[in-house]
């Protein structure tokens, strides 16, 4: 089972998936010309909102949660589930989802989570491109 990540920010679960990049090439020929047109076609992608997970000790959340918050307006990140899928292109926090970068759940859950510490679960929410 892979780590899920948020770029480098590992978490201890992702729940949902950015969207898939569904790219086609379709041709064309024009009568009386040499040769054929090459055109790249699909989907661009698109917003997504998901949300990340992560277990350990206040302070070690307290630093998760400013690692994802770093994330706004940065380079586009990858993102890696636990079932070894990976969408690269993410960039968090993007215009084209209402510029939500994390958004603590209300409240956020930060609770005794046994002998693991504590348990918190953020929103995150962002726009995959294709190019």
């Amino acid at each position: 089972m892979a780590t899920p990540k948020i770029g480098t920010v590992e978490c201890f679960n992702i729940r949902g998936r950015p969207p898939e990049i569904q790219k086609a090439v379709g041709f064309e020929t024009v009568p009386g010309l040499d040769g054929v047109e090459a055109q790249t076609l699909g989907k661009p992608g698109g917003p997504f909102t998901m949300i990340a997970v992560k277990l350990g000790t206040h302070n070690e959340i307290e630093t998760w949660l400013a690692q994802l918050a770093a994330l706004a307006g940065a380079a586009g990140v990858e993102i890696a589930l636990d079932d070894g899928s990976v969408f690269d292109k993410c960039y968090i926090g993007a215009p084209e989802a209402n510029g939500v970068v994390v958004q603590e759940k209300t409240p956020c859950i930060i609770y005794p989570g046994g002998t693991s510490g504590f348990s918190c679960e953020v929103v995150v929410s962002g726009h995959r491109s294709s190019t």
